[in-house]
């Protein structure tokens, strides 16, 4: 999903915390200078240390994000007034303030003098003002660039509803609106009229676009058509708020103008959540890799002891790299140890396909694999040989949760509703891998992947991590 919004907010956070930090160092050392004591009286506690002026920087941090958070600091679109966004930022200073001033009220002791206290916010404020303004003037300009600008696609009942959806500023929205579609033939000047619903099918095959907007009640057949190929292909769906809902989707309210719209999310991992489960996994990533890094070191020994060949598994037969399949079916090389002989990936498709034990599904599993080596078959019972995969997961390219990639040769096998397990990042671990894993059929796996996607949270991914573990550890 091409959406700047969500490549912005993370580099808006990071400078409010660099903002932060600075202002608060440069406030307490202004406050021990020379130059302050010339107009306010000296304090006898002004020297702390650098490191518990840290601390005390890092969890003024976490108040004002928890502030930012409920005023809704970080909720923005380009038609976001500028009033509007300094409001939000002088509601979020000040109940950051207040919060801080009623913990050390109750706790009856601060640090700082209250010169320190009343200058950092002020200064914050004054600063966050400025940034925040010259940031979204960045916003609203890369929005309208061709590389982010939105390409929209509308289909309306009404001639009314689409020249009311244009008057509330679409366009001026970092949004292009490249066709639209009417169940009849409607002609409207300077807008590329697509054809009637019984073309869209083909059309939408040929047409670039990100986002689709349903104005008015069209064929309840093709509009289910509409939000399946819209939740495949992780494309932004909006219609008008008093249509008929389907229950099992994952809506959101949008707002354009006076128009009440419902936003089609596939999944409830978007935004905040997005954010939580990619610190989550960057976090957790490095600390794995630094503890099993001496783990790693004598696997790469013992896999060249073992066998010729590299010590992951990284070529084809004939010398390209291998490729997996990832968020929206782009492609990435995958960390993984070699656990088979060199140069016989091809065999289980030739030799080895009487073998096959998953016929009538995408994958493929060789009952009693030749080409496993002597320390590949101990690698792959304790999935020793996923773990280079965290390296996937700190470059970005993985999830430590999420549906398992798998090869271009079995995605394209793929009929249209295993697509849905392309809208979130693969995983090292998911759902089918803790229920049952290789006995599970196909549909079950894709079953369990999209009930994962569709009901995600933080704690399910805690669950699914501690059932990898022990599943692991029993060798299963």
């Amino acid at each position: 999903m091409k959406d700047l919004k969500y490549k912005f907010i993370p580099t808006l956070i990071l400078l409010d915390i660099v903002v932060i930090i600075a202002t608060l160092f440069f406030s307490y050392y202004l406050r021990a200078s020379d130059f302050a004591l010339t107009f306010l009286a000296p304090v006898s506690d002004t020297y702390v240390g650098e490191w518990i002026l840290f601390e005390y920087s890092l969890k003024f941090v976490a108040l004002f994000l928890f502030s930012a958070f409920v005023v809704g600091l970080y909720r923005f679109s380009t038609v976001t007034s500028p009033r509007t966004q300094l409001k939000r930022v002088f509601k979020t200073v000040c109940l950051c303030f207040f919060l801080l001033v009623s913990y050390y009220f109750f706790k009856r002791s601060f640090v700082f003098s209250r010169f320190v206290m009343l200058f950092t916010f002020m200064n914050v404020f004054v600063i966050l003002a400025i940034t925040r303004l010259l940031c979204f003037k960045l916003y609203k300009y890369l929005s309208n660039t061709q590389r982010y600008i939105k390409k929209v696609l509308v289909v309306t009942s009404t001639k009314k509803l689409f020249e009311k959806f244009l008057e509330q500023g679409v366009q001026a929205g970092g949004c292009k609106i490249v066709g639209y579609f009417a169940p009849r033939d409607l002609k409207i000047s300077g807008e590329t009229y697509l054809g009637k619903l019984s073309v869209i099918e083909s059309k939408l095959q040929k047409t670039d676009f990100d986002s689709f907007y349903q104005l008015g009640a069209i064929d309840s057949q093709v509009s289910e058509w509409l939000l399946d190929y819209c939740r495949f292909r992780q494309k932004s769906y909006y219609f008008l708020a008093d249509l008929y809902l389907n229950s099992s989707k994952h809506l959101i309210s949008a707002r354009i103008g006076d128009l009440d719209l419902l936003k089609l999310n596939p999944t409830t991992i978007y935004l905040w959540p997005a954010l939580f489960k990619r610190l989550f996994d960057i976090v957790v990533s490095l600390f794995l890799i630094v503890i099993l890094s001496p783990v790693f070191l004598v696997v790469a020994i013992l896999i060249k002891l073992d066998s010729k060949g590299t010590i992951f598994f990284k070529y084809l037969d004939n010398g390209e790299v291998i490729k997996r399949v990832g968020l929206h079916q782009k492609r990435f090389y995958m960390y993984k140890f070699r656990s088979m002989a060199a140069n016989s990936h091809s065999l289980r498709y030739t030799k080895l396909k009487a073998n096959n034990t998953r016929n009538g599904s995408p994958l493929v599993k060789i009952k009693n694999d030749p080409r496993i080596t002597t320390l590949g078959l101990f690698l792959r019972k304790y999935d020793i040989d996923e773990l280079p995969q965290l390296w996937n997961v700190l470059k970005g390219d993985m999830s430590l949760v999420g549906p398992r990639p798998h090869l271009p040769e079995e995605v394209q096998l793929y009929q249209k509703h295993h697509n849905f397990v392309f809208t979130i990042k693969p995983g090292m671990t998911g759902l089918p891998q803790v229920s049952g894993r290789c006995s599970l059929d196909f549909e079950k796996e894709v079953e369990l992947d999209t009930y994962y996607i569709e009901n995600w949270s933080f704690f399910l991914d805690l669950k699914i991590l501690l059932k990898t573990f022990l599943v692991v550890i029993k060798g299963k």
